[in-house]
């Protein structure tokens, strides 16, 4: 399960979703043999905020329980200068990385490199592949094909996942990145997509899968995405 668990709000102390609802989750999941990811998109606009939040998801206690990893969703484009979010994207990860070494599985949620290379060159230029590679653990590019266009080439899930998975390892240098490509919008696809996705997945050796998300995926597709989860150990 991936858990939304921090925001840049406000209205939440340190930003953190209460405890109160994450713990149950937390709870629930464990006791059916579950792992739960917290996530958090930074902005990227004040860097202690967001390595604060990153590391109380890593290492918080939420009533008695604790995540099995941390992603970061690297998305958020707030920071007009490209030149300063590039290098608090690398700072982040780094600082990140080195205050919690081993205690944790870091996944570094990024979008396909076919978005910004092929679809859109001007949507984050000279993003810093190689610079942030030793710092994540698994990697999860954002392969919506639900949000490209039947005449692009790209609405073909193999294509998508098959091309961003294949360029996003050359860009950061390990051939063998632990990849769990991200499906396309649950209420934009149908079953058939998805077993084009599950096979996707099975050529780029993927070791995850999922559509964004559960709540809107229709319910035929579980089905193939079954086939696309690691047996339990």
């Amino acid at each position: 399960i991936y858990l939304h668990a921090a925001f840049d709000s406000d209205e939440l102390p340190g930003g953190l979703v209460p405890e109160e609802v994450v713990a149950p989750i937390l709870r629930r999941a464990h006791q059916r043999d579950m792992r739960v990811v917290g996530w958090y998109a930074p902005r990227f606009l004040d860097p202690e905020a967001d390595l604060d939040r990153l590391i109380a998801i890593a290492t918080g206690d939420w009533g008695g329980e604790r995540f099995d990893g941390v992603a970061v969703d690297i998305v958020d484009r707030s920071l007009v200068d490209i030149q300063l979010r590039n290098e608090r994207v690398i700072q982040l990860s780094e600082r990140l990385d080195e205050r919690l070494g081993d205690r944790a599985t870091i996944g570094a949620v990024v979008l396909p490199t076919v978005l910004l290379e092929r679809v859109n060159t001007r949507f984050w230029p000279d993003f810093p592949w190689a610079e942030i590679a030793p710092h994540y653990d698994v990697w999860m590019p954002m392969t919506y094909w639900t949000d490209r266009l039947e005449s692009s080439g790209y609405r073909d899930p193999a294509r998508y996942v098959g091309e961003s998975v294949a360029r996003m390892r050359t860009l950061t240098g390990l051939p063998d990145a632990p990849v769990h490509p991200i499906g396309g919008i649950g209420d934009q696809l149908d079953e058939s997509e998805v077993e084009v996705y599950v096979d996707a997945l099975d050529e780029v050796d993927a070791i995850g899968a999922s559509i964004y998300d559960y709540r809107t995926m229709p319910g035929g597709a579980w089905g193939p995405l079954r086939r696309a989860a690691p047996p339990a150990e």
